[in-house]
């Protein structure tokens, strides 16, 4: 089989490595030989494929592969483009009746073992406020407002806050002194149109490495652990 012939099943397989639900996430993130390594891997089972199917139809329909022959006259052509077209379209009824987009992303944050982005994701989905501490010390309590990528690398979160405040410089206790959330009241008494252009103009862009914790806040641990502070006033 001349080498040429590999070409389009080692691009059949880059294609449905970067499209199909499960792979693409952890394709995206890989690159170089273990790129080609794995585009390859799946390029020799489509062009293995292709190979049983056309040797099924040389068997099941004769004048077919003579048609071929006569008007294409290079070696493997057939095998080449089926392998190619296996690659290029069969990641779509895989992903729309067996590989959920959002089930296959969890999967690769997981697998990534990315702490920080298994709690923003996890904060995503549940709708939980998250609590950033910054190198600066200043604190925004909030709601993670853009879910995360997996395909790449998170450089910055989105963060819609509640609160703000800082953290003690000796004893790092935290001090909630900004309440957002009083002025998505007001506004919210306002107009439909009012709403969404006034309160997405308080989210924030906060660089990863800016960022020296994340957790989960619970707005009744925080009463709990900071007496005289009322709980109506956390959320």
């Amino acid at each position: 089989m001349p080498a040429n012939v590999l070409i389009l099943p080692l691009l059949a397989g880059y294609l449905f490595l970067t499209y199909w639900n499960f792979t693409k996430f952890n394709t995206k993130r890989n690159s170089g030989h273990r790129l080609i390594f794995h585009a390859a891997a799946w390029g020799l089972f489509f062009l293995f494929v292709a190979l049983l199917v056309t040797i099924t139809l040389e068997g099941a329909c004769p004048p077919l592969e003579k048609w071929w022959k006569d008007h294409i006259s290079f070696e493997y052509a057939g095998t080449s483009v089926i392998a190619f077209l296996l690659g290029s379209t069969i990641w779509w009824p895989l992903n729309k009746f067996f590989f959920a987009e959002d089930d296959a992303a969890q999967r690769t944050i997981e697998k990534w073992n990315d702490f920080l982005e298994i709690l923003l994701s996890r904060a995503g989905r549940e709708t939980k406020l998250v609590s950033v501490t910054l190198k600066s010390r200043k604190v925004y309590v909030g709601l993670v407002t853009r879910t995360m990528d997996p395909m790449y690398d998170r450089k910055y979160i989105q963060l819609l806050p509640v609160k703000s405040g800082y953290r003690d410089a000796t004893t790092f206790k935290m001090s909630l002194t900004v309440d957002y959330a009083a002025v998505y009241a007001k506004i919210i008494r306002q107009d439909l149109e009012t709403i969404k252009a006034g309160v997405g103009d308080f989210e924030i862009i906060i660089p990863v490495s800016e960022i020296q914790s994340v957790n989960l806040f619970n707005p009744t641990a925080y009463v709990t652990f900071n007496p005289g502070t009322a709980s109506e006033k956390i959320v």
